[in-house]
Order: structure tokens, then C-alpha cells, then sequence
């Protein structure tokens, strides 16, 4: 394979250094070789299914791509070209619309295909399968015609030796809603969702779907013992009042609408939806109210890159990205911000591409040509994720997706801090300093004493001394236990009198300098504590903090210049030595 396009130049600044580095989404070109133009293309479970303008389809293994490929005429049957394709997301059943209103069925891993004739007069523009497919049928299915109008159906695979036998493929076919009653309009798109309520056997179920310039959502329940057609149990509920839709202006004849979902077998996440002005993108909550009338959260609009002449072709949403593919190019924008972040140009071919495809299940993502097809490969997506987050100040977001990197952690926790600080929340910024080596120990400190908030400081000071060790930084360590013994003692003083919260903070104090790893740290400084205890006239705190070091000698003194023989006699009996005992015996 060989690359489709010239990615437009991308550059990661980090300080003074400017690092290049590759795309995230790169497109190559397959070395397919057709008889004929592509008209369409589907793609499955590991196959390639495309629609050539000479009305025959080729299947390809998108594992094996040298191996021979299976080659399906149509024109021994129909002579109208190929108005549309799909294929369940199993890879195991297709439907091919023709221009004449004949629907065909393929049959799996065969060259045989079924007219179906129950669906014969309808021009199919999309289709909803069923996620719960198997090999032996579809499942109920949702389709939607060139009219406006919504059907019904369900695909059932005849045993092998019963392939000719003349019986339908299409178990039933039933029209269950239309939006085209005044005027006809086209489904451009078409989904749908159900999962189990809690405590029941019942569904709850989303419907969503496309036209040129509306959204619509129909949403409901399909009891667990309902039969065929099931959707009518949604679509019955709307026949009286109008469907929720969202209408956005302009004037097209095409929108289209892409699913984002973790994995196959999980809901979807989110949509994007392609319309006239931008892409409508947002969260799908399928567990909201159970009588609201929309499971859309957090959307918005963001318009197409300025650098675009025309609107997109086709659209495929990512976990974080939008990729829209125009005649000429693919461009990518960040649905965090909105963002280009890259642009490839095909140098490969004149011809314009046409659509974008993913495999349902392998997640793989393809496009087209009128003569080539080209493999997107995802790599790292959310590799710059952490630093958007961070400029959206969604720091909680940004730590997630820091992949336990220190320098980014680092310059989050900063940024978050700056952020705190601006807003004057001064004591969570404060602990945000302090877990950051990106914050300068004195300029920080600084910050909190310029404001006059003390407790802002005093919270930076005991984070910070929870980030040191005493291996490596004994001398800091006993500054700032000095210093926050300071602060300690000028809170204590000011609200001595007020008595409330008195008790707490001198409470607070003592279990600092209680820590186990503080002890070699406050030999080094016992001198100094004790000169800002004695400068405060804090007398128990003194006798505290000489009763923490094992300092007998002046505990024993105090007692005795205050005359409590008794409490001098019980330390000397639990700590005394001997020559302690001397010193003080009559």
C-alpha cells in the first residue's frame, strides 16, 4: 500500500523545542485493481463489499486482500444501475436497491441473490440492522425509501438446499410510519437502539434518523410479548402528535448522521450529524427520563473548516474526532474544540471521493474513490486529548488521559491551580501548588501572603511537606515546620479569645508535629519551635511540644516552677534517667 495524501504539516510545541510528529488518522491506498468505476461500498466483520457502475458487486477480505476476489453480475437479471448498498453489521446479509425500484437480496458467501419481491417499488436510502443479527436471519430491521416512508422487515436465510426454493426471503414487510405525507423526503440515515428496562422484559427503544435538514427521535416502549411489526408499538405513539426533530436551515439535498460507540456490542456513545451549516455533535443518553423525548445531551453545532469551499460527502464520528471527507481531501476536526487538526489531500486520483465506512465490529475505518480504496488507520487518538481538556479547564478530564506522564501531570495541576487562584478559591489552589513541581516554592508562598490569606498558605505548606522526604529533603522539611508552627501560633492567638475553632486548629498542630517522619526533622529545629512557642506565651504548647521530643529536663522544670511536684515526680518515674533524677533530688 502507499499513502493517499499529503497530511498537512503538524507540530507539537513544548517550551523552546518544536517536535514533529505523525498524524493520527492516515489514509492508504488498497492495491485494488476493477474492471469498472466504484459506485459504492460496504464493509463488515472483515468484508469488502463493492458496487461497481457496470452493475456487479466484488466481496473482499479486508485480511486477506491478495486473495481472490469473489465477483457477483447482476446484469444477467437487471439492467438498472445500483442506487444503494448495505450490509447487517455480521457481514452476512446485503441488500442492493436498484434504480427501478427492485430490491435484491445476496445470499451469503455465494454468488446467488433473491429478488424481494414484497419490498419491490421502493428506492431504499438507508437501513437500520439489528445489532442481535445472526448468519440464519436479521432480526427485525428498520428501512427507509427515497419518499419519506419507513418499513419494516425481517431476512430470513434459507437452508442450503433450499436456496431455489421460491418462498420470500423477507419473512413480512410492513409500512410503519411516514414523513412524507406532505411532501415526499427522503432518509438519509437511519438507527435504532433497545435495551432491557430494569425489572423487566420489556424494551425501551430510540429511533433516529435523517433527512436533508431535520434530526428526528422517536422514543418508546416494545413490550416483550408484542409481534411483528414491533415498531409499530414506537411509531403508534406519534401518530397523533408530531416526533421530536431538530431543524437546522439551509438549502441540501443530503445530511447524514454517525454513531460513536466503544465497542460493538455496547450502545452508542455519541452522534455527529452532517448537515447544511456545520456538524451537529453530541452525547446519547439512552438511561435519561423515561419520559423525555430526546436522549441528546450536550450538544452543539461547530461549523465546517474555514478552508472548505463546499460542505463534506460524508461523515464518520471517532471517539474524539469528526472525519469529513470532501471530493478532493479528508479533514479531521477535534469534537472537544472544534478544531482542524489535519488535512490530507489525495494525490493519487482525479476522480472525487465519494464515502466514508466503518466495519461495525473490527472498527475498521475505509473510504473511496471512483477508482481506488483506502484503508484509515487510527493511531494514539487521544494522545493530545489531556492538553485539550487542560485548555478547556476540565482538569479532572486532562488527568485522566495523562497516561501517568509527570511532566503533563505537572503542568495540569499548574494550569488548575493558576485557574483556582484567579477565581480566589486561594485554599484549593493551595493544594494544587503544592502537588505540582511546576510551581516555585517562594513565588507560590508569595502569592497566598500578597492576598492575606494565611490558611491558604498554611494548607500549600502541609501539602507540600507530604511531596518531601526526609532522606533528601531534611533542611526544607525543618523550615517549613517551623514556618507553619509560626502560622499555627498566629491563628491560635488571633482566635484565643473567640474560642471557636480554637480547639481544632491547636488540635491540628499537634498531629503535624506528631508525624512518625517528622522526628529526626524536628531535632534539627526544636530550638527554633521552642523560641516562636515561648514568643506566643503558649504554655501548653510548650509543654507539648518538650513532652513530643522526650525533652525531660524542661518538662520536669516546668512542673517544678509551678510547684506541681506530683506531675514532675510521675515524668521523672516514666522518662527520668538517672543523672536526671540527681539534678532534681533535694
Amino acid at each position: 500500500s502507499s499513502s493517499i495524501s499529503k497530511t498537512s504539516t503538524i507540530k507539537r510545541t513544548s517550551g523552546e523545542s518544536t517536535e514533529k510528529v505523525s498524524p493520527i488518522f492516515t489514509q492508504r491506498r488498497i492495491n485494488f485493481r476493477f474492471p469498472a468505476p466504484i459506485t459504492h461500498m460496504a464493509v463488515a466483520n472483515d468484508c469488502l463489499l463493492i458496487a461497481l457502475s457496470n452493475n456487479s458487486l466484488i466481496r473482499v477480505e479486508t485480511e486477506k486482500p491478495d486473495a481472490a476476489q469473489q465477483t457477483i453480475d447482476l446484469t444477467r437479471f437487471y439492467d438498472e444501475k445500483i442506487h444503494s448498498l448495505f450490509m447487517d453489521p455480521s457481514g452476512n446479509h446485503v441488500l442492493v436497491s436498484l434504480e427501478n425500484q427492485e430490491n435484491i437480496y445476496l445470499l451469503q458467501n455465494t454468488t446467488k441473490f433473491r429478488s424481494l419481491s414484497k419490498l419491490k417499488g421502493l428506492i431504499i436510502d438507508s437501513v437500520a440492522w439489528n445489532y442481535q443479527s445472526s448468519k440464519h436471519g436479521t432480526k427485525e430491521i428498520l428501512i427507509g425509501t427515497n419518499r419519506g416512508v419507513l418499513w419494516e422487515t425481517e431476512f430470513v436465510v434459507p437452508e442450503e438446499n433450499r436456496l431455489f426454493i421460491t418462498s420470500p426471503i423477507e419473512q413480512y414487510a410492513k409500512q410503519v410510519f411516514n414523513l412524507g405525507r406532505e411532501a415526499p423526503v427522503p432518509i438519509t440515515s437511519l438507527a435504532f437502539e433497545k435495551f432491557r428496562l430494569p425489572g423487566t422484559k420489556d424494551h425501551r427503544c430510540l429511533i433516529m434518523l435523517t433527512t436533508p435538514n431535520r434530526l428526528y427521535q422517536f422514543i418508546g416502549t416494545i413490550p416483550h410479548q408484542s409481534e411483528p411489526p414491533f415498531f409499530t408499538n414506537i411509531f403508534q405513539l406519534y401518530e397523533g402528535k408530531p416526533p421530536s426533530f431538530l431543524e437546522l436551515p439551509g438549502n441540501s439535498d443530503y445530511s447524514e448522521i454517525s454513531f460513536y460507540r466503544y465497542k460493538f456490542n455496547e450502545p452508542p456513545r455519541s452522534f455527529a450529524w452532517m448537515a447544511f451549516p456545520g456538524v451537529y455533535h453530541g452525547d446519547i443518553d439512552l438511561h435519561s427520563d423515561c419520559h423525555s423525548q430526546s436522549v441528546i445531551k450536550n450538544a452543539d453545532l461547530f461549523n465546517y473548516p474555514v478552508s472548505s469551499s463546499s460542505n463534506p460527502r460524508a461523515v464518520l464520528l471517532t471517539e474524539f474526532h469528526v472525519l469529513l471527507l470532501y471530493d478532493d481531501c479528508l479533514r479531521v476536526v477535534c469534537t472537544l474544540n472544534g478544531q482542524l487538526i489535519q488535512e490530507d489531500h489525495d494525490r493519487y486520483s482525479s476522480s472525487k471521493l465519494r464515502k466514508l465506512v466503518r466495519d461495525p465490529i473490527k472498527q475498521t475505518i475505509w473510504s473511496f474513490s471512483d477508482q481506488n480504496v483506502f484503508k484509515i488507520s487510527v493511531v494514539d487518538e487521544s494522545r493530545d486529548v489531556w492538553k485539550i481538556y487542560m485548555e478547556l479547564s476540565e482538569f479532572d478530564k486532562a488527568l485522566q488521559y495523562c497516561q501517568d506522564d509527570v511532566t503533563k501531570r505537572n503542568l495540569i495541576l499548574y494550569k488548575e491551580a493558576q485557574s483556582l487562584f484567579a477565581r480566589k478559591e486561594y485554599q484549593s489552589s493551595a493544594v494544587c501548588f503544592a502537588k505540582t513541581s511546576d510551581a516555585l516554592f517562594g513565588e507560590t508562598a508569595l502569592r497566598f501572603l500578597e492576598v492575606g490569606d494565611s490558611d491558604a498558605l498554611r494548607i500549600f505548606l502541609l501539602k507540600k511537606l507530604e511531596t518531601l522526604r526526609v532522606s533528601t529533603d531534611r533542611a526544607q522539611m525543618a523550615m517549613l515546620l517551623c514556618w507553619l508552627v509560626e502560622l499555627y501560633l498566629e491563628k491560635l492567638g488571633s482566635i484565643k479569645d473567640a474560642e471557636e475553632g480554637f480547639d481544632e486548629l491547636q488540635e491540628e498542630m499537634r498531629r503535624t508535629l506528631a508525624q512518625p517522619r517528622f522526628k529526626a526533622v524536628l531535632d534539627d529545629c526544636q530550638k527554633t519551635i521552642y523560641n516562636l512557642i515561648s514568643s506566643h506565651g503558649s504554655t501548653t504548647d510548650y509543654v507539648y511540644f518538650a513532652t513530643l521530643i522526650r525533652d525531660a529536663d524542661r518538662v520536669v522544670s516546668h512542673h517544678l516552677s509551678r510547684n506541681e511536684f506530683t506531675a514532675a515526680l510521675s515524668y521523672l518515674m516514666k522518662h527520668g534517667s538517672a543523672p536526671l533524677i540527681y539534678k532534681f533530688a533535694p
